[in-house]
């Protein structure tokens, strides 16, 4: 599936018609599914990166950050640069440690701890256990 989508964005639809830009939307999110679907991590950051920025690319950044979470590789998603994405990506680590059980794994205020000091914002570390 994502070999197929892949192939359709880089195909391109045409300009004329009126639903061109959903399509592509539902493509781009096809192959970020299809990647995270079978843990192709590089793969799956890759289409969100390339992916225009929108409402598309915050849903896959939400599924990417809670499928990586889940399944222990936090290391990995802490090692990707999230350029651009920086400010969706602590919004997102926030929202999941105010507003799910804390005593649940994984943590998210460790991770978003861990985030923090990853990057070098200690006083953000600090302060995300407040």
């Amino acid at each position: 599936m994502a070999r197929f989508a892949r192939l359709a964005i880089d195909v391109g639809l045409p300009e004329g018609l009126p639903q061109a830009k959903a399509a592509l939307h539902d493509l781009w999110q096809c192959l970020f599914d299809a990647e995270a679907a079978l843990t192709r991590w590089d793969e799956a950051y890759a289409a969100l990166v390339a992916m225009p920025a929108g409402e598309t690319r915050r849903i896959c950044l939400r599924q990417l950050v809670a499928s990586m979470c889940e399944r222990g590789e936090v290391d990995r998603l802490l090692r990707y640069p999230f350029v651009g994405m920086q400010h969706l990506l602590v919004h997102t680590l926030q929202f999941r440690a105010n507003n799910l059980d804390p005593r649940q794994s994984p943590s998210y205020h460790t991770i978003l701890y861990a985030y923090f000091i990853h990057r070098g914002d200690y006083r953000s570390g600090a302060w995300s256990w407040q």
